[in-house]
């Protein structure tokens, strides 16, 4: 894995207890070295004709570029939302010593 094989995904869930439940079945399958999770953040935006406002936790995703179709897969699977945002960044130059422990905590390193 090179310094560039990094990435970020993004997504957001109604609650804590989603978002922790969801952050543990992706590192627990090695789908994700680690999930950052930022409570409080408020949504405002149109649905199904009307503007919504809701808090929600977003969740920032590291994960291997080899990972990311399969942890993006795996949290539409279990997302609460019928259309979640879930975005995948991929991260330049990311220190090396960083990629290397994002490489074995989701079974890409040799």
């Amino acid at each position: 894995m090179t310094i560039d094989d990094v990435v970020w995904i993004y997504t957001t869930f109604p609650s804590a207890d989603h978002a922790e439940e969801a952050a543990g079945q992706l590192v627990s399958r090695r789908l994700a070295a680690c999930v950052n999770l930022i409570p409080g953040i408020m949504a405002i935006y149109e649905w199904q004709g009307a503007v919504q406002k809701q808090t929600e936790f977003a969740c920032l995703i590291k994960t291997s570029r080899m990972k990311s179709e399969l942890a993006a897969e795996a949290l539409k699977a279990m997302h609460p939302y019928e259309t979640p945002a879930i975005v995948v960044f991929h991260a330049d130059n990311a220190d090396r010593r960083f990629a290397e422990w994002v490489s074995r905590q989701t079974g890409q390193a040799s």
